[in-house]
Formats: structure tokens, C-alpha cells, sequence
């Protein structure tokens, strides 16, 4: 029997067993590691200004928008320094529209991350690659926003310094060590990002904090003429002045992070049924999911799960729409970036930490349950005991009284009721 022919909770077990002894393993090698470049490190009471700052923030397109901040904030703290980032392809095609920093070294980051994949030669094939390519670059310092992996990189570059969060890291790994670290406190993703930055920033230049503008989360998203002009004929059939509500029902990182389709089924029929024009999102994975959602309607609804292949295309029909309605995903966050009100299905997440940015137009439904919220960095958002109640226990009803509240006294959509 292979892993795929497994049980779901046999899978789950086995995963678990994985990354625990992998992390203690890899933990007491950069430990290790740490110990020894500490040792060699000479002591400096004064360094002059960085030259040349590495980025570090694994992720997907949800990670990268969050991550927009950060950079700006980095690309403002040090203006005169050579910003360089390691990025996947998914946060290249987001970032790269930024001018906050200088080069981007793109690699397929994501089975760094995934312990089974380093029984794989590629995998330590790409990985030494990267590593000598970071070497050769003689960074000055290494900004990990990325837990153990981005630490361990960030050592493994040379570079003398390095600034990430201490229960993040392996002990020695990091020379400057925040307190604390994500899902200990109830700060945003895009705050303890930006807090990295500003460390390293009030290191290199004391005294001048209160200067620094780096409590600023808003997003932005500029688009590009021609994903506009893709986001037009997807949406040419949508009858001018009508209400266009987008539903995005997945979510790459964990099934429990995905609200029933079922539900949101009942969602798009009931707004479709009071003349609004429901548009439901995904990539090309997603179809099976979305079939199921348009089986389950007795109103038509617009389908354009994998019609969109870049993060801009998708971006630019988010921005046509009225509200945008989706779980703790990358979409959501791309249509806050973007100005869109969104509405925001929590269960396994925190909306504190991972949920539209301060400031943001948003309406976040989450069902507080003693077990949620459960999910942190070291895995996939699976329900741990296999119930997914904090998502089940969130009526449909609730959503779509949200999403009204979003597109407000819209004169339009009752216009369109027929019977």
C-alpha cells in the first residue's frame, strides 16, 4: 500500500511523525552550526551601514502580499542598500511589480519546506545551489521572516548578521534575536513582518526610530493594461450597473480552511436569486470543487475557475468586483490590497494575525470554538481532530447577511428580481 492509498488520519500521523523528528535533527545540526559561527564571528562594536540586505519570506500569494509592507518599509529604512530577495514563482509574479527591491532570486522555495521532499536528491541539489549562490553574493545582512527554514538559510548565507525572531529559530542561529514569535501575541502577519525590518533598521541607525514610518500595513496592488483588458472580456457578460460578488470557496494551504460548498452553494443562489451577479474563483485544481458548488444552485452563476493564470489577471476581475468573499486565502488578501470590501471566513486561522490588514474594508465571520483558533507554521491547516466544526458551526446565513452589509444600499440589485 502507498502513502496516497493510506487513511486521511494515518496520513496526518505519519506527516506529524516526519516533521518532528526532521526538526529535531535539523535543530541540533544548525545548532550546532550556530555555535560555530559564533565563535567565529569577530567582535565589532560598530559596523558601518549595510550595503547589501537579503529578504527572506517563504510563501504563497497570500504570504506575499503580506510581505508588501515589509519591503517597502525596508526599501525606505534603507534607502541607499541593495535590497535582494529570495522569492517563489508565485510571490515573483506579485513582488516583481514593486520597485522596493533590487534583485529577486527566484526558486521553487516550497518543498523547502516539506520534510518528505528532502528524501529527494533535487531537493538538496536546488538547496546547495541556493546556498552557494547567497554565499557569493557576501550579504551584509539577512532579514528572516520565515521560522526555522529562513533562519537556517540566513546562517547558511554568511552573511555577519542576521535578524529574526527567536522561538523561530534554532538557539545561535540568528545574531539579533526578536522576543517571542508569530501566534504568541495577537499582532498581524504583515506587523511582525515589518518589525524585522525595523530592528535591523534601529540597529544600523540608533537613535532615529521615532523618524521611521514603519507601522504603515496598507497594501496596494498596481495593475497592468493588459490584465485589465483580460479581466474585461472575462467579465463582458455581466450586464452594466449590476452587483458583482466574487466567491473564492478554496484554499491551497489545508482543507480546514475551506468553508463547505454546500454552504457556499447557498450563498451564491441566494444573492443570484436577488439579482446579483455571483462569480466563483479558483484556479484550475479547484474545479471539482466549484462543480460541486454550481450542482448544488438553481441560478446561474459565472464560472472562472482557471480562467485567470497569473496573480494580475485574477487581480484585475477582484478589482471589477463589488465584494469579494472568500476564506483565510490569497485571493482575499489580494482583493484588500486592491481596495475591494471583502467578507472573511475564519475557522482554523486567527483574523488578528492572518486576516485583512488593519484599516482594510472587511467583515471577518469566525465561530469561536475552544479548539480554534489551531493552526501555527509547522503544518498544513488540517483540523488536528478531524471535525472542522469551527467552519461547520458558520451558517450560510450569516454570510450572506455580511455580504449585503458589504455592498450596502446598492439601488441596483433589487432591480433585478424576477417573479
Amino acid at each position: 500500500m502507498t502513502e496516497k492509498h493510506l487513511p486521511a488520519g494515518t496520513q496526518r500521523l505519519l506527516g506529524r511523525l516526519v516533521r518532528t523528528v526532521s526538526e529535531v535533527l535539523l535543530g541540533r545540526l544548525f545548532g550546532v552550526l550556530g555555535l560555530f559561527a559564533q565563535w567565529r564571528r569577530p567582535a565589532h562594536s560598530r559596523r558601518p551601514a549595510p550595503q547589501r540586505i537579503l529578504l527572506l519570506r517563504f510563501g504563497l500569494l497570500g504570504d506575499a502580499v503580506l510581505w508588501i509592507p515589509a519591503l517597502r518599509a525596508a526599501r525606505r529604512l534603507f534607502p541607499k542598500a541593495r535590497l535582494e530577495a529570495v522569492v517563489s514563482t508565485y510571490q515573483y509574479a506579485v513582488l516583481s511589480r514593486f520597485t522596493y527591491v533590487d534583485r529577486f532570486i527566484v526558486r521553487d522555495t516550497d518543498h523547502f519546506t516539506r520534510p518528505v521532499a528532502w528524501l529527494r536528491p533535487t531537493t538538496w541539489r536546488s538547496f546547495v545551489a541556493l546556498v552557494r549562490l547567497l554565499r557569493r553574493r557576501r550579504y551584509d545582512v539577512v532579514l528572516s521572516c520565515y521560522g526555522r527554514m529562513g533562519a537556517r538559510l540566513a546562517l547558511l548565507s554568511g552573511a555577519p548578521l542576521r535578524y529574526g525572531y527567536r522561538d523561530e529559530a534554532d538557539p545561535r542561529v540568528l545574531t539579533h534575536a526578536l522576543p517571542g514569535g508569530r501566534y504568541q501575541e495577537p499582532l498581524h502577519e504583515a506587523a511582525y513582518n515589518v518589525r524585522v525590518v525595523s530592528a535591523a533598521a534601529s540597529a544600523a541607525q540608533p537613535g532615529s526610530a521615532d523618524d521611521r514610518p514603519a507601522d504603515d500595513l496598507s497594501l496596494t496592488f498596481p495593475l497592468m493594461a493588459a490584465e485589465r483588458q483580460r479581466a474585461a472580456v472575462l467579465l463582458a457578460g455581466v450586464p452594466h450597473g449590476v452587483s458583482l460578488v466574487a466567491i473564492h470557496p478554496g484554499a491551497a494551504n489545508g482543507a480546514a480552511k475551506r468553508w463547505l460548498p454546500e454552504r457556499w452553494a447557498h450563498v451564491a443562489d441566494t444573492l443570484a436569486g436577488e439579482g446579483v451577479q455571483v462569480a466563483l474563483l479558483g484556479g484550475a485544481d479547484e474545479r471539482p470543487l466549484v462543480e460541486r458548488i454550481v450542482a448544488a444552485m438553481r441560478h446561474p452563476a459565472l464560472r472562472l475557475e482557471g480562467a485567470t493564470s497569473t496573480p494580475g489577471e485574477l487581480a484585475a476581475v477582484l478589482a471589477r468586483c463589488h465584494v469579494v468573499a472568500a476564506g483565510d486565502t490569497g485571493p482575499l488578501h489580494l482583493a484588500v490590497a486592491l481596495g475591494r470590501p471583502v467578507v472573511a471566513i475564519h475557522g482554523p486561522t486567527d483574523p488578528q494575525l492572518t486576516g485583512p490588514v488593519p484599516g482594510a474594508r472587511a467583515h471577518v465571520l469566525r465561530t469561536a470554538i475552544p479548539c480554534s483558533p489551531c493552526y501555527n507554521l509547522r503544518a498544513p491547516a488540517d483540523c488536528p481532530l478531524g471535525h472542522t466544526l469551527c467552519m461547520r458551526l458558520l451558517p450560510a446565513e450569516q454570510v450572506v447577511t455580511a455580504i449585503r452589509a458589504m455592498l450596502g444600499p446598492h439601488p441596483l440589485a433589487p432591480l433585478h428580481r424576477r417573479g
